[in-house]
């Protein structure tokens, strides 16, 4: 039944070569030894014969497995590959296939989109099999919308890349995958609602490079978060000069040794309690200096940092800093003083992230009252129903919480009475030039109002002038932060900020709080 009839030969004179033996051995004890010794190597025998089956057959399918399978059709090109080019989770073309789609046009021009699920890694970070089905469902709105004759390929476990050939031009390639990011950053329903967050890129052949390989590359390091323009279009990303191009890729490659370098700080800038007229803490800011690089600015770092999957790694790094510091303080008497550290979108969604604060605090003797942690309302709003529970837990350790740049995002007013947050910050766009801008006082009148309502802080950063203090003050504003009081420091000059009485004038500003109010009963 096995086909193997060399071997059934082999094992039938194997056995009358042992029939013999029997014949030459005539005692009992003689025979019954001669037959064990038969029965062991017949056992034998038929072992090597099975593996030996096995072995052909395996042989076989190895030969059968290098004849190329039937064409794949791609979005209306039909592309000669293996299944293996196939990715097995969205079963769409895969980085290799797209590669050669270009390659046998190489010599026309065409554009390349790239587009990212940038939620991908945050929601896998604690539940892969959601993670799973709404990149399946995030590639099936992609499949749905790539138009005949272009290639649609996966080509990394959270990117997309889209190859439009030269039967359109360069402005209608561009508003057909501008199209294609409209359409992709709707919401999703599957396996829960959810607005992606998209990344897209571009490049063009042969400008940006002779092959996929060069044009990936090139689109990939474009990647950004596209732009609502004033009139409501959608703006694709710009791409930078080829000086800049090279400064972030320089950047890209140098900041995952800057912790093992030493080149990370920490600036601190002072939080003010206006009305008590006292310092209550700082915001811990990261610094970096490179030796080459020079102080690069975090407005350039930090956006590559989180591209690029450093969060984690540098966010753990400033907690632990901003800690060591705040002993500091308790040990020089400020018992009441916190520091404030900004939390990534990434590090809210890590499931280890209570045991990293928890750990932290113990090693440098802290309690949770310690620090404040703060977060976008994007950040907060990527899982609402585990960020109430992560933030249940990081409150119930006496962690306090705020929204940052309160009004830039979601300011969805349900997330705020779900989530257990302890301070909203204005966000500066809304508080520069208040005193002039009717619309900005209107703004922050109703936020200074809803912290009221839901027994919130209210804070305003980046105030640069009296006269913003004043009428920020006059709307009941209590807490502030901005150069006007303190830019940020270092560590030690903090230090010897918080022992020295502020010498800013609190009676001015409480004089033109009560003529003001003085001002308003008359006037009534």
């Amino acid at each position: 039944m096995l086909g193997l009839p060399s071997d059934t030969g082999m094992l039938r004179s194997t056995g009358w070569g042992f029939v013999l033996l029997l014949l030459v051995f005539t005692s009992g004890a003689t025979v019954a030894l001669a037959a064990a010794l038969y029965s062991a190597a017949i056992a034998v025998v038929m072992l090597a014969v099975v593996m030996a089956c096995c072995w052909s057959v395996a042989a076989r399918n190895a030969r059968s497995s290098v004849l190329p399978a039937a064409p794949q059709a791609v979005n209306g090109t039909v592309l000669h590959s293996r299944s293996a080019n196939i990715h097995p989770v969205t079963g769409l073309a895969t980085r290799e296939t797209l590669i050669e789609a270009i390659a046998d046009g190489r010599n026309r021009s065409g554009t390349l989109g790239v587009i990212r699920f940038a939620d991908y890694d945050g929601l896998a970070a604690f539940d892969e099999q959601k993670a799973r089905h709404a990149l399946i469902s995030f590639s099936k709105r992609l499949a749905s919308s790539v138009g005949s004759g272009r290639v649609l390929a996966q080509i990394d476990r959270d990117s997309f890349a889209i190859w439009v050939p030269d039967g359109a031009d360069r402005k209608q390639a561009q508003d057909e995958l501008r199209a294609i990011t409209y359409v992709a950053r709707q919401e999703l329903s599957d396996p829960d609602r959810m607005l992606p967050s998209i990344e897209i890129g571009l490049a063009f052949h042969p400008e940006d490079g002779r092959n996929g390989v060069e044009l990936l590359k090139r689109a990939v390091g474009v990647r950004a978060a596209p732009q609502i323009a004033s009139t409501g279009e959608l703006k694709l990303p710009s791409r930078p000069p080829a000086n800049v191009e090279r400064e972030i890729f320089a950047i890209e490659k140098a900041l995952p040794f800057a912790i093992e370098g030493q080149q990370f700080s920490l600036a601190f800038q002072p939080l003010i309690d206006l009305p008590e007229r006292k310092l209550i803490g700082a915001e811990a800011l990261l610094r970096w200096s490179h030796p080459e690089l020079g102080n690069v600015s975090p407005a350039q770092f930090i956006p590559i940092m989180e591209r690029v999957g450093l969060s984690d790694a540098i966010g753990m790094w400033v907690l632990n800093a901003a800690c060591r510091e705040v002993r500091q303080w308790r040990a020089a008497g400020f018992r009441d003083m916190r520091v404030a550290i900004n939390l990534s979108a990434r590090q809210v969604l890590d499931p280890t992230l209570i045991s990293k604060v928890e750990r932290t605090l113990h090693r440098h003797g802290l309690d949770g009252s310690a620090i404040e942690l703060e977060l976008t309302e994007t950040a907060a709003m990527a899982d609402i129903n585990y960020s109430r529970q992560i933030f249940g837990r990081l409150r119930d350790m006496g962690v306090r919480l705020a929204i940052d740049d309160f009004g830039s995002g979601y300011s969805s007013m349900s997330y705020l009475q779900n989530l257990p947050f302890d301070k909203l910050k204005i966000d500066r766009a809304f508080v520069t030039d208040v005193h002039v801008r009717p619309e900005s006082r209107a703004i922050c009148a109703a936020i200074v109002a809803l912290g009221k309502g839901l027994n919130l802080d209210v804070l305003c950063e980046g105030v640069e002038t009296r006269e913003e203090v004043t009428v920020l003050h006059q709307l009941g504003c209590r807490f502030f932060q901005g150069y006007l009081f303190a830019k940020p420091m270092p560590a030690d000059v903090f230090r010897a900020f918080a022992k020295a009485p502020l010498e800013l004038p609190w009676q001015q500003f409480a004089m033109a709080a009560q003529l003001a109010e003085i001002s308003e009963r008359l006037s009534a």
